[in-house]
């Protein structure tokens, strides 16, 4: 009588094994091809919207304005709804949100976002559709590609944008286009890459992605209140150097006096705080950010016009542009 010989467990975790193997070769293809489809919708819907908008500057010698970017078939003024008809009920295939609209009557900006995160978008200020992976949100800004202060890809190298990331763009203040790499109360966390840009506090490390930047920004993220640096290099960001009305940029975070040094302070004497050294800075500096007072403690504060001192724990943003 034969006996039947059976798998071994060799074998069977060998066979195991292949058919992970070709389901997960499966599953890459259909992922791929679904995001294809969705993608090819996307740019058929972003495609239609547009035509929209140029039939009804045809007819009325402007593009329906929106000052603020807005949710096509949202948020949209009224105008912009008349204007898109029907494409106003256009949706993401995928996640059922809205595409966004832009416009100063003379431009506007038509977006959607691709199955990678990166951006669909039609600029009528370049007359086509173009890639929103910039250098800098600068660059986003200056080529009109801008829905608002937003999280966007940048791609400092150039390239083929394989090594792009994400940031946070403050347009803005002081004439937008500024790369916000850092917002916190937590000086600490300066120099990393923590946390999520455009969600709560979050700090990116930019040694070796940088583009060439010439100004550097500390502003009070509760009030908007800001103070700015021209003069400076993009090589300078992590130690300290010297700007252009005498105001000097301290990005060493190191820790001396019982206290954090980063932040921007003016070399010239200002107000005093109780006859104390003030923020990142020498003797009664005028100065934002991350300090202490000589010898005695670790606080945030910063002096500007009639508000000065110790300000307690706040968030602070500092952008580069």
């Amino acid at each position: 009588m034969k006996v039947k010989k059976a798998f071994t467990l060799i074998e069977l975790l060998v066979v195991i094994s292949i058919i992970g193997i070709l389901a997960s070769v499966l599953m890459v293809s259909m992922t791929s091809a679904t995001n294809s489809a969705n993608d090819a919708k996307r740019k058929a819907d972003v495609n239609q919207i547009v035509k929209s908008l140029f039939i009804y500057s045809t007819s009325n010698s402007t593009y329906p304005v929106s000052s603020t970017p807005c949710n096509i078939g949202n948020n949209c003024p009224a105008v912009v709804n008349t204007a898109l008809g029907s494409s106003i009920n256009a949706r993401d295939p995928k996640s059922g949100s809205y595409y966004t609209y832009w416009s100063d009557g003379e431009n506007f900006v038509v977006n959607a976002v691709m199955s990678d995160l990166g951006n669909f978008t039609y600029s009528s200020s370049v007359e086509g559709y173009v890639s929103q992976i910039k250098t800098s949100c600068k660059d986003i800004l200056d080529d009109g590609l801008s829905t608002g202060s937003d999280v966007y890809y940048i791609d400092p190298n150039g390239g083929d944008s394989s090594d792009k990331f994400k940031v946070y763009c403050d347009m803005t203040t002081d004439g937008g286009g500024w790369t916000i790499i850092f917002r916190s109360s937590n000086p600490s966390i300066w120099k990393t890459n923590n946390g999520t840009p455009g969600a709560g506090s979050w700090s990116l490390n930019m040694v070796g992605r940088t583009p060439l930047f010439s100004s550097i920004m500390v502003r009070k993220v509760s009030d908007g209140l800001y103070k700015t640096m021209t003069g400076f290099s993009t090589y300078d960001i992590y130690s300290v150097i010297t700007g252009t009305n005498d105001t000097k940029w301290n990005g060493t975070n190191s820790f001396d006096y019982n206290g954090y040094h980063l932040g921007l302070y003016t070399a010239s004497p200002a107000t005093c705080v109780n006859g104390t050294t003030v923020i990142v800075g020498s003797t009664c500096n005028s100065s934002w950010g991350f300090g202490h007072r000589q010898g005695m403690d670790d606080y945030q504060g910063y002096i500007f016009g009639n508000q000065n001192g110790n300000i307690g724990t706040t968030v602070f943003d500092i952008g580069l542009r």
